[in-house]
């Protein structure tokens, strides 16, 4: 807290200059979302296509979402591409919708993760990969819950 008890933004000031001297200075004020945390609300196993159906409660501030899958030792086993903003639920299937890192053992523990994340809204959209705008290099809060679950096929 600052004086007479007023909050304190927390901001980055970038001065940078090239070997030319060229001089730029930049300032990023750091903003909170309070983004609150997308609570799965049911994993359900469909047997038609050998998958789990994973809905969640809505985030208002998000963006966008992803999930990832984890085993007992916390490895990573699947990471899904991003969710669209609005959308809540999923479809956890072995064979598409992200990346598989390991092969599903059934009868595994395994932890769910449901991820909530909120872009910069004032940033720049300088951020590139290629001719590509990249919202992932602005992102400004990011929240997820967890829970475990058996996949069983049954």
């Amino acid at each position: 807290l600052g004086p007479e008890g007023t909050l304190l933004i927390p901001a980055y000031n970038f001065d940078l200059e090239s070997k030319d001297g060229d001089r730029l200075t930049s300032t990023d004020v750091l903003k909170r979302e309070n983004l609150g945390f997308p609570e799965i609300l049911k994993i359900t196993y469909e047997d038609v296509d050998y998958s789990y159906d994973v809905e969640w409660s809505e985030v208002n501030a998000a963006d966008e979402y992803f999930i990832k899958l984890l085993d007992k030792n916390a490895s990573i086993v699947f990471t899904s591409a991003t969710i669209e903003k609005g959308s809540t639920a999923f479809t956890l299937i072995q064979d598409e919708l992200g990346t598989w890192e390991k092969e599903i053992v059934v009868g595994s523990n395994y932890l769910l993760q449901v991820f909530a994340v909120a872009y910069d809204g004032d940033a720049d959209a300088t951020a590139t990969v290629g001719s590509i705008s990249s919202p992932p290099f602005n992102m400004q809060e990011i929240s997820f819950s967890e829970t475990e679950f058996i996949w069983d096929e049954q």
